[in-house]
């Protein structure tokens, strides 16, 4: 017996117990069902998924496949029709996934389905980064999600054998949760430092780094001009690479989670103020951070003394929580090495593990850009307006990049699929008439949002000329 609790006081004991309530702490089964219902709604309106039958569609010649599902992607019948069938599955199974009936099973189809969809986009050469929603519906999968706040668990009342409602399962699945957010913050900021050093903060490069953005949609330009005071961007920019680097030991520890959370939501508005980057698809999960549990039990104190109507866990339903937590564990260990290693990498263009956007390099004072100039049979040229073909947003600069060959390399088959796809379609269709050749080049442009944004450097990347409807290289 004494050498039983000389063991347990053993430093290593010690820390072991301490990491465990850091990470698996008896967790409310309501907290989790808050993660549950609030992860089906940002999934059901995500704009990828309800774009993803218009990305179908793109010729197979101009996709793109990104690093990670290169061997997969091919044999996926992607086309319209099916992906169309699958938004449908996946909108039912997610509709089941949040009222809690069949739980486990609809956020296994839940997660099938999504990581198929959110695939689809990213096909078009550019990652769009909403990975974060695919790893925490394969949490979910993996946890007894349905404890609470669901059909499953007024079902089990009924039969007489009430969910836990609390246990170890519940809080390590909420803290995995958390974790996943953090890390989509951690990685780029360690890049950004290994990149740059605190260079990155203390150049023009942020400032640079607002004026691509504000060059790719004017209607950012904000009122308030905080790249005309050097000192505030450079605060502004330390302040962000602390924040990415500290969110993820301040989420987890109870008394600076609240200041983490309000950090990440002072991120996320002066992002989208002075850059356009919305990210609502990231900062629509925080519900996951409020302490629901603890805000209802606080509730009903202050309502005064009575009977709190709460099954308690009984001991041996918390042991009916140990194979759901060994389940949890061996899906939650792959997911984490993969998203470990792929934000260590710096790999954005990837699916499905993936860097988020790291903004790690120095932005110059100029961005690239596609450039079409249509030509006529008697020679004569036209520079063809960019909103003819290329989407506005960040999305449709994405894609002209991409074909400019600014991610890698310049593939003139994959330009002449997209080229030819695209001109069938007004408005590039009307742009082109009378037009028996096109000259693609890649250019820089001035981004100074005072400046005339000229044309600071062109290289022409290929001439396509029009043999009925398709575009090809010029022999």
């Amino acid at each position: 017996m004494a050498a039983a609790a000389v063991l347990r006081d053993r430093p290593s004991e010690r820390a072991i117990d301490a990491m465990r309530e850091l990470l698996a702490p008896e967790g409310a089964a309501l907290d989790l069902a808050a993660l549950r219902i609030t992860v089906a709604c940002v999934l059901s309106f995500s704009t990828s998924i309800a774009s993803a039958p218009q990305w179908a569609s793109l010729p197979v010649a101009a996709r793109t496949l990104p690093l990670g599902v290169g061997w997969l992607a091919p044999h996926l019948p992607i086309d319209p029709d099916t992906v169309s069938t699958a938004r449908v599955v996946f909108h039912l199974a997610c509709a089941l996934g949040a009222i809690g009936l069949f739980t486990r099973a609809s956020w296994m189809v839940v997660t099938l389905s999504a990581f198929f969809l959110l695939l689809v986009p990213q096909l078009g050469g550019a990652v769009f980064h909403d990975h974060h929603l695919l790893w925490l519906a394969v949490i979910l999968a993996a946890s007894p999600c349905g404890d609470a706040l669901s059909i499953d668990a007024w079902l089990a009342r009924r039969r007489g054998a009430p969910r836990p409602d609390r246990a170890r399962t519940h809080g390590l699945a909420v803290r995995l949760a958390w974790i996943v957010i953090g890390l989509v913050f951690f990685f780029p900021g360690v890049h950004k430092l290994a990149e740059q050093g605190l260079g990155w903060a203390l150049s023009d490069n942020l400032r640079n780094q607002m004026w691509w953005k504000w060059t790719q949609d004017p209607s950012l330009l904000p009122a308030l001009r905080i790249d005309r005071h050097p000192w505030a961007l450079h605060t502004l920019g330390l302040l962000t690479i602390a924040f990415e680097l500290s969110f993820l030991p301040l989420v987890l520890a109870p008394r600076t989670r609240a200041i983490a959370v309000l950090g990440a939501c002072v991120f996320h508005a002066g992002t989208q103020y002075f850059m356009g980057i919305e990210f609502s698809v990231l900062w629509a999960t925080y519900p996951m951070f409020v302490p629901w549990q603890a805000l209802l039990d606080r509730a009903r104190r202050l309502r005064g003394p009575g009977p709190v109507p709460i099954h308690a866990a009984r001991r041996d339903q918390r042991r009916s929580q140990d194979p759901a937590l060994r389940v949890l564990v061996a899906t939650s260990v792959p997911l984490f090495v993969g998203i470990v290693i792929f934000g260590a990498m710096g790999a954005m263009q990837a699916y499905p593990f993936a860097c988020y956007p790291t903004f790690q390099w120095a932005a110059p004072d100029h961005m690239p850009a596609l450039e079409l100039v249509a030509i006529d049979d008697e020679g004569r040229e036209h520079t063809i307006e960019r909103a003819s073909f290329q989407e506005p947003g960040p999305r449709g600069w994405a894609m002209s990049w991409r074909l400019a060959g600014v991610y890698g390399r310049f593939d003139a088959a994959a330009f002449g699929a997209w080229l030819s796809d695209r001109s069938r379609e007004p408005p590039l269709r009307d742009a082109l008439v009378g037009a028996r050749a096109i000259r693609v080049a890649r250019v820089e442009i001035d981004v100074d949002p005072d400046g005339a944004r000229d044309v600071v450097s062109r290289r022409v990347l290929t001439t396509m000329e029009r043999r009925g409807e398709v575009w090809d290289v010029e022999e």
